[in-house]
């Protein structure tokens, strides 16, 4: 005798939850009316699962000097998060997402100072972020500063400068 049973049960395991079934689940019977045929009708419905998804947006300020050289310890942002939520259709595997969480800024970050150079930036601007963005990597290099040193040659009993070298150079 055929049932639903196995056919539906196939139809389940792709996804679908059964509505309505009206046969019951019994085997179907014919009737004795050969001029009609017999229709029975099985519902059924997708069945659909929250999702949801997340991106993370790093910043991170790298300081060194003009040679390469580390200058100070790197810097990193807490991390910014974005989200969205959605629904998926477990039978097609379409999902409908929602918006993404709105975009985010990075704060400006002030270069410290180091004595005898000069950063290429006093200060790293804001950084408007959103849930594409790739991660944020910048650097600043300090660049020795100018110096002059002056060797003065004094006669000492006269309490006379003799001469005075001027060097110019670099920190």
């Amino acid at each position: 005798a055929y049932t639903t049973e196995l056919t539906i049960n196939q139809y389940v395991g792709q996804h679908y939850k059964l509505v309505n079934d009206q046969t019951n689940g019994q085997p179907v019977v014919f009737d004795h009316d050969d001029g009609n045929d017999q229709t029975f009708e099985v519902h059924l419905t997708h069945t659909y699962q929250d999702v949801s998804q997340e991106h993370q947006v790093h910043q991170t300020i790298h300081y060194q000097y003009a040679d390469g050289k580390k200058a100070q310890p790197d810097y990193t942002a807490k991390v910014l998060a974005f989200s969205r939520t959605g629904i998926q259709d477990l039978v097609t595997e379409n999902i409908q997402w929602n918006a993404w969480t709105p975009d985010q800024t990075f704060a400006a970050v002030n270069t410290l100072a180091i004595n005898g150079y000069t950063p290429d930036v006093q200060m790293a601007a804001p950084v408007k972020v959103s849930h594409d963005s790739k991660d944020i990597e910048q650097t600043v290099v300090y660049h020795a500063d100018d110096q002059t040193i002056l060797v003065n040659y004094i006669d000492d009993d006269t309490q006379s400068i003799l001469k005075t070298d001027s060097i110019i150079g670099k920190t």
